[in-house]
């Protein structure tokens, strides 16, 4: 892995400078036979300034003992960095070739994604396949999602699902609720509600199925956190003859700059009331970030891109607010403090554009943050 230097601008123009190597490769195992066992490899590939320009995943072969083609992700991205076009190519061993989806973003003036549409070409069915329309409400935040896709017969997009967005008076997200489209309407379908802490960390989530006219419950995953603020673990239940029933459980593991090292799912056997080892995600990290150089006015936050932690480093010790937003508007996580230095683990976080607004009594600044994987 290489070196690589990042220049972070706020609008308050604002430059430094920060140095950082680069996790690159991300490796998964399954459970077979008591011992974890290869399965999956994705490593990342970055261009000179550090973008995130491609993904490539490999399956593990037991009958080979070898790594072979699963998959494919390439980025192409817009001047501002936002991406303009991903090329997914997935491996087919009936043909021994790739098979290429290509989807397109569009963006409105403030960089939310308006829409994205894919688009295949094989034979006959050469053009787009789905396509995902968001708006937003009256405080820039995501208000539906709309997604649709080809009728094969009538080649015309067609809907499947809609999903709404609502939330709380400090701007978290309350409550989602999925629409599916059936005899030309939209009839509902899945209702998702979240709960936070008082650090606006999300504590719980509970799904709902709509049947016979009635939200009906689900699922529900509860989540802890450890000391540092960093998640220590998510636990999935589900709801069978009227009581929760253990289903899966994520926990998390950290090294000691509270950067993540493994993930191990794990699933409920109700035989021997025992957790079952499922799958495991492990990272390797060298070298952390050094700051070089800190305005007396503004704050730093860095590694940008980043993949999970992130650091920022105040002058002021007075009270400073931080929101993190999506490319699409939404308030991802908010919090306040007068520390100087502030982690934030934005590991569960999907991969793209994230704007951090950083607020003080006499101050705002804008950071626009790159999650590289």
């Amino acid at each position: 892995m290489k070196t690589k230097f990042y220049f972070l601008i706020t609008f308050v123009f604002l430059t430094f400078a920060v140095s950082a190597q680069k996790v690159n490769v991300m490796l998964t195992q399954g459970w077979v036979n008591n011992a974890w066992t290869d399965t999956l490899k994705t490593t990342s590939t970055y261009d000179a300034n550090g973008n995130l320009i491609k993904l490539t995943t490999e399956a593990w072969d037991p009958a080979t003992s070898a790594w072979g083609n699963a998959l494919t992700i390439t980025y192409t991205l817009n001047p501002d960095n936002t991406i303009k076009e991903t090329l997914t190519q997935v491996w087919v061993a009936e043909t021994n070739s790739f098979q290429d989806l290509t989807t397109s973003f569009t963006y409105s003036a403030t960089k939310k994604k308006l829409t994205e549409t894919t688009s295949i070409s094989i034979g006959p069915l050469s053009g787009d396949i789905s396509k995902t329309t968001y708006t937003y409400n009256d405080k820039d935040s995501l208000a539906t999602q709309l997604d649709q896709v080809v009728d094969p017969i009538t080649l015309q997009l067609t809907n499947t699902t809609q999903t709404n967005f609502t939330y709380n008076p400090d701007g978290t997200l309350n409550q989602h609720i999925s629409q599916s489209w059936d005899s030309n309407q939209w009839v509902n379908s899945v209702q998702d509600t979240i709960t936070y802490n008082a650090s606006k960390q999300m504590t719980s989530s509970l799904a709902k199925k709509w049947v016979n006219n009635a939200w009906q419950n689900n699922s529900r995953n509860t989540f802890t956190y450890n000391p540092a603020g960093t998640i220590a673990q998510s636990v999935e239940e589900s709801w069978v003859n009227n009581a929760w029933v253990n289903s899966s459980k994520v926990m998390y593991s950290y090294n000691n700059g509270n950067k993540i090292t493994e993930v191990v799912t794990q699933n409920w056997n109700a035989t021997t009331a025992q957790w079952e080892n499922e799958a495991r995600i492990t990272y390797n990290y060298s070298t952390g970030i050094n700051p070089v150089e800190l305005s007396a006015k503004g704050s730093v936050v860095y590694p940008n891109p980043f993949e999970d932690l992130i650091t920022i480093e105040s002058s002021s010790l007075d009270e400073h607010s931080v929101q993190l937003f999506n490319a699409v508007g939404q308030l991802i996580n908010s919090l306040k403090t007068n520390e100087s230095v502030t982690k934030l683990d934005l590991g569960g976080l999907n991969k793209g554009v994230y704007l951090m607004k950083i607020k003080t009594a006499n101050q705002e600044q804008t950071i626009k943050l790159l999650k590289s994987r």
